[in-house]
């Protein structure tokens, strides 16, 4: 716990513009400015539990569902609503998937509208929690884009947290339905 609020501190730090420090010319700011833009939800990602956040030059660890003292395995929206909790997001706290969208705001799903630290409610179609009327069984954090376009998602499956990108998601028949908006805490 300390270790990530260590690095929430630093990556606060690195966020800090330059250019308070720097006098740069007009056309240096207006450059900045479209990097910062195009980098805005641009993450990298090679493999395990830590991402690049490319528009602050910084790199994040994103904890285990124990890390987050998650009760069980099967928890993904308590995984991912401590998640969002841990980077500073919060939300109201209904136990489960299918209810996170009645009490949050929330939007269908749309790739143009995805801002990271919010949740994303999916339809798992082998889920055991699968009944009728629900419209999602499981939900992931959404946490940005790459270069190529791929979006990725800290998740909690069984026993396993990892990240994921939207099409391996499908592979496994999980499918995206909701946008639910995370608000950051002042």
């Amino acid at each position: 716990m300390k270790k990530i609020m260590l690095k929430l501190m630093m990556l606060g730090v690195l966020a800090s513009p330059l250019s308070y420090f720097l006098n740069p010319q007009e056309k240096n700011e207006k450059k900045e400015t479209l990097n910062e833009e195009f980098l805005k939800d641009k993450i990298s990602y090679e493999g395990g539990l830590e991402i690049k956040l490319l528009d602050k030059d910084s790199t994040i660890e994103i904890p285990t569902w124990r890390d987050l003292h998650v009760k069980k395995p099967s928890m993904c929206a308590q995984y991912a609503r401590k998640l969002t909790l841990q980077f500073g997001y919060q939300l109201e706290n209904p136990e489960d998937s299918w209810d996170l969208h009645k009490v949050n705001p929330s939007i269908d799903f749309s790739r143009e509208k995805l801002i990271p630290w919010n949740l994303v409610t999916f339809y798992n179609k082998y889920s055991q929690y699968n009944r009728k009327n629900r419209i999602a069984t499981h939900t992931a954090v959404y946490l940005g884009k790459d270069h190529d376009g791929k979006l990725y998602f800290a998740e909690q499956r069984g026993s396993s947290t990892r990240i994921s990108t939207e099409k391996e998601m499908e592979k496994d028949g999980i499918y995206p339905r909701k946008i639910i908006k995370t608000e950051k805490i002042n």
